[in-house]
């Protein structure tokens, strides 16, 4: 008895096996083509790895190498074709570079990174506007997988990121188109429109996104809408206090408005950063225009003897600078003491409270 169950069992694995094995080949005949496909795509993807090692390195020749072995072998590798691209526009061979990411895109339509690097060398390289905005468009409404696995989590945010910045890119799209208008036309003012609300739509994405927010201030200035613009220089500000530009253009709106005693502080703070980073014929030219605003400060009896007893340098030192030879520099301030100082200014949080 026990004899035969022996040999049952024996029997049924030997069956058991045989029909794995049947099976293991049927599925092998049934999805050849996929299990080909899989071959190639890991063959590819570590001449695409050996490509970015290259890269990083600064020998783009050997990543282009790679790259096109990745391509011998797999195609339809969109990844290759972009990174291919990415090289191309390093050399500055920007028709080359829009070939490989438009075949990148002929792949995968919804490569959002390949749509924006098109869309850049559209616009500036090859100064053909319409066909950037164009690509700006398709990359904003583009529609991503739906990622519900957590480590694919960083995925999704990058996707978020790049969506923010192709928004960015559009606003700055239809801002040069708008330049293309006479001053105060219907196209020119249409366009800066589609530029402002490009700019807020990346914001709304990307909050802390400092180039949107300086650049729909400059939007908005000129356009016309003094509040508004003041409003994103210094949300701007806010985010990045050490950046000259916003603090000078608020500077410029505040003294236009007549405000001349918030105007000198932030044509003060322009200086500052500017001497910090050593630009000092640029802070000379900013501290003319200061010492302009200080005289207009003077003519406004209203505010000269209140602006003056607030921004003496005996009482609080925020005016530590002086001239050498012809330049304006910082007396003992640190970058990061500045950056402390900015971050508290006084103008901003009067307007962004208003």
């Amino acid at each position: 008895m026990e004899v035969e169950i022996s040999r049952f069992k024996s029997s049924l694995f030997r069956n058991i096996l045989i029909i794995l094995f049947i099976g293991i080949i049927v599925l092998g005949i049934v999805f050849r083509d996929q299990l080909g496909i899989l071959a190639k795509q890991s063959f590819a993807n570590y001449y695409v790895m050996q490509g970015d090692t290259e890269f990083k390195k600064g020998n783009l020749q050997g990543a282009i190498d790679s790259y096109n072995k990745a391509l011998g072998i797999y195609p339809e590798y969109s990844k290759a074709e972009y990174n291919l691209g990415n090289v191309y526009s390093l050399y500055e061979d920007f028709f080359g570079a829009v070939e490989c990411y438009e075949r990148s895109l002929n792949i995968n339509p919804d490569f959002i990174n390949a749509r924006i690097n098109l869309g850049i060398i559209f616009l500036q390289e090859m100064h053909d506007i319409n066909r950037s905005i164009n690509e700006y468009i398709s990359a904003v409404n583009t529609i991503p997988s739906q990622y519900n696995i957590p480590f694919l989590n960083k995925q999704n945010k990058n996707y978020i990121l790049n969506k923010a910045i192709a928004h960015y890119n559009l606003g700055l799209a239809y801002r040069m188109k708008s330049l293309l208008y006479g001053a105060n036309s219907p196209g020119a003012r249409e366009n800066m429109m589609n530029a402002i609300e490009n700019y807020r739509r990346a914001i709304e994405i990307q909050p802390n996104f400092y180039d949107a927010h300086y650049n729909l201030g400059l939007a908005l200035h000129l356009l016309g809408d003094s509040s508004g613009a003041m409003q994103e220089y210094c949300r701007a500000i806010k985010i990045i206090p050490l950046n000259f530009d916003a603090h000078y253009n608020l500077g410029v709106l505040l003294k236009k408005a007549g405000r001349y005693r918030e105007s000198a502080s932030e044509l003060e703070n322009a200086g500052l950063v500017l001497s910090a980073e050593g630009a000092g014929e640029d802070s000379q030219y900013v501290y003319q225009l200061l010492s302009d605003v200080n005289q207009r400060a003077l003519l406004d009896k209203e505010n000269s003897k209140r602006y003056y007893s607030e921004n003496s340098d005996a009482k609080n030192g925020k005016n530590s600078v002086k001239y050498v030879k012809g330049k304006v520099i910082l007396k003992n301030q640190s970058m990061e003491d500045l950056s402390e100082d900015l971050e508290s200014d006084q103008v901003c949080k009067g307007i962004l409270s208003d």
